[in-house]
């Protein structure tokens, strides 16, 4: 008797597979509060013209537009025309400062892309609902760096 492991493979199938915000803003939130916490650090934005830190804050306009509170951080990446800027403080650039990785809409969207399609184990983790403080660290690196550079 042999196992799926011996057999060759037939066909790999890519369908499309939905992602909503809140699942996307809760792998951020793990990836900030945990996951990601040993390298990332310092976070910085730069928000669409105008827009104001307030209005990512408890009660601002872009805030009242997600059922359940999260940090202004948690949510500017997915306005359009806002950026969270990451520092990484694990590595520096040429000029010895922390090297510094834009996060917006489409970054995430390309890390999510990339943890499909590199890292299947951890992405079936986050759409079975079974992620954790590294799901979303993998996730977060193929964002930021694309590539995961921590293991």
């Amino acid at each position: 008797m042999t196992t799926d492991t011996l057999l060759p493979i037939f066909h790999t199938v890519n369908a499309p597979i939905t992602v909503s915000e809140g699942r996307m803003r809760d792998l951020l939130c793990s990836a900030i509060e945990g996951g990601s916490a040993y390298w990332a650090c310092n976070m910085q934005h730069e928000l669409a013209e105008g827009l104001v830190i307030g209005d990512f804050t408890k009660g601002g306009k872009e805030a009242l537009k997600v059922e359940e509170y999260f940090p202004s951080h948690q949510l500017i990446p997915f306005v359009e025309g806002c950026t969270l800027l990451i520092e990484d403080t694990e590595e520096e650039d040429e000029d010895g400062k922390p090297v510094v990785y834009r996060l917006d809409r489409a970054a995430m969207q390309r890390g999510l892309d990339l943890m499909a399609t590199q890292m299947p184990k951890h992405f079936t983790d986050f759409i079975d609902e079974n992620d954790d403080a590294i799901t979303a660290d993998v996730w977060f690196q193929l964002s930021c760096m694309g590539e995961v550079v921590y293991g």
